[in-house]
């Protein structure tokens, strides 16, 4: 008898943030391509003929096994009286299917690194494929000029229309707004891993908007998830150059100088009442630098 999986909750994933195109590509390369939906057909004997036999075929080497089951073998009739009864289903995945098949094919091949079995998460080779657990935040500098942002865009709506203020307070709300418009530049967001596998361990994880549940980003924040995805680059010591969260704005050709100053008016306990965190626009070692595929709970 085959042996049975037995399905752990961590199985069954629940997904926050999914690159559909990336889980398809990967599947479609372990799997030397799709195989096009067909329909499955099955017959049901309505006799007590004992002469009929039906071989099913479900491709062994198939992920999409669901999509395209293939009925095939032997069929021998001992009655003529045997009514025949065709059924006709589609059996179809969906993408978190799709990437739990993805994760098992990976798991089973040796070809997904835990980082909780890694003591030295940081030594692992550029391209590998990774999966870990880690407390997710947006990118610290987003992170600040939305919450200013959010509550500049309060105050001005409970203030007096009247009040001379007012003009210069839009003017700073428009300003911040196209501030923060150039931060999320081509629909991306840098999110900062806190690794639960090493102390001290970041990786930085650049997402695209367009693969969140609802297309944002705030489900992360604080969260626990585990992160599946690649990694391409590796800062394993203080000698090597950080990640700059800003490198995909156009901030990021200015010099770090220059932008600590241009953001430091934003941190500190007396910013607008507000408690924010520090601005960091780098991230150092230790830590990596991964492309995800997927974030899930």
């Amino acid at each position: 008898m085959a042996e049975v999986s037995v399905l752990t909750p961590r199985d069954l994933c629940v997904p926050i943030y999914l690159n559909q195109e990336l889980v398809f590509g990967l599947l479609a390369t372990l799997e030397d391509g799709f195989s096009h939906l067909k329909t499955i057909r099955t017959a049901a004997s309505e006799s007590e003929s004992k002469g009929s036999k039906v071989g099913g075929g479900l491709g062994v080497s198939n992920v999409f096994g669901l999509l395209s089951v293939a009925i095939g073998g032997g069929k021998r009739k001992e009655s003529s009286s045997a009514e025949q009864t065709e059924v006709e289903a589609e059996k179809v995945h969906t993408p978190i299917s799709l990437f739990a098949s993805l994760r098992a094919i990976l798991q089973q091949n040796g070809l997904l690194t835990d980082l909780q079995d890694i003591t030295e998460p940081v030594g692992i080779e550029t391209g590998s494929l990774v999966e870990f657990e880690a407390v997710l935040r947006k990118n610290p500098v987003v992170d600040v000029i939305e919450s200013v942002l959010r509550i500049g865009e309060m105050a001005v709506s409970f203030s007096n229309p009247h009040q001379k203020g007012d003009k210069s307070d839009k003017n700073m709300i428009r300003q911040l707004q196209s501030m923060l418009d150039s931060l999320k530049h081509a629909e991306s967001l840098e999110i900062v891993a806190e690794l639960d596998c090493a102390a001290d361990a970041r990786a930085v994880l650049s997402t695209k908007l367009a693969f969140f549940s609802d297309a944002n980003a705030y489900e992360i924040t604080d969260g626990r998830f585990r992160v599946l995805g690649k990694v391409v680059r590796t800062v394993a010591s203080e000698e090597d150059e950080p990640i700059n969260l800003l490198r995909k704005t156009p901030f990021g050709h200015f010099k770090r100088e220059l932008v600590e100053k241009l953001f430091e008016g934003f941190a500190g306990e007396d910013t607008v009442g507000l408690d924010l965190p520090e601005v960091q626009v780098e991230v150092t070692a230790p830590a990596l630098q991964v492309i995800p595929i997927a974030i899930f709970a």
